[in-house]
């Protein structure tokens, strides 16, 4: 059978590093299904390098130590103060040893004309994409002349722009590590849509919702954050 390259080759993941996050108190998506895609992912890659933190008692969020709602509250803007650093643990689970974070600074947060990063015969609309993708730039890394890091940050369903503002690029953790550890952290954003595409809550295609290849190297939302990262390691 010949081989459409529709996606690298699997032995790439071996040696990635992995991060899963499930609160015991979360009922969106239940710890069960958590556990079962850390068992999945050991097919791919190297049990060592993944990493779970499975026992806070948290709702469905992004965990903070020092922002957002009750820990077991569940609504917006899904960004819970579990006196836990999610952002944190994460980045020094991929990067390794980082220095401690610093103070972020809001003059850092840059905005991303979204629409020059869309795939040929696409649009934002038909992506279900906002206009604009912000990225945090450390301020050693404003000169351009500082070899950095680039980390993307994809937020979750009913966290766009319309559902909770800034909040998810601005509270959600990431920056303070990265002004201190020059990492350059890019959030692209996606709308709310009722029509085609029907993405009412504003989540990044899981599922296909734009089109069937959306897990593919070729798949539209795929194309795009790879045009959108691109330009940024350029």
């Amino acid at each position: 059978m010949k081989k459409k390259n529709s996606i690298d080759r699997l032995a790439n993941l071996t040696n990635s590093k992995v991060y899963l996050f499930s609160g015991t108190s979360d009922s969106v998506v239940y710890p069960a299904v958590m556990k079962a895609l850390n068992t999945y992912y050991q097919s791919f890659i190297t049990s060592s390098n993944i990493k779970t933190e499975f026992n806070i008692r948290s709702e469905h969020c992004l965990p903070t130590d020092h922002y957002g709602n009750a820990c077991t509250f569940r609504g917006a803007p899904f960004i819970n103060n579990c006196k836990y650093d999610g952002a944190g643990d994460t980045l020094k689970w991929v990067y390794g040893d980082l220095k401690p974070k610093g103070v972020a600074q809001s003059s850092n947060i840059l905005s991303i004309d979204q629409s020059k990063y869309v795939p040929k015969g696409y649009s934002l609309s038909s992506l279900s994409l906002g206009p604009k993708a912000f990225v945090y730039v450390p301020t050693a890394c404003k000169g351009g002349d500082l070899k950095c890091k680039l980390h993307i940050v994809f937020h979750g369903c009913s966290q766009t722009i319309a559902d909770i503002g800034d909040k998810y690029y601005v509270d959600g953790g990431y920056n303070e590590w990265a002004e201190t550890n020059n990492i350059v952290v890019l959030y692209p954003q996606v709308v709310k849509s009722t029509m085609f595409p029907s993405n009412p809550n504003g989540c990044w295609d899981w599922w296909g919702y734009v089109s069937y290849d959306y897990a593919f190297k070729n798949g539209p939302q795929m194309l795009f954050v790879r045009s959108l990262a691109q330009s940024l390691m350029s």
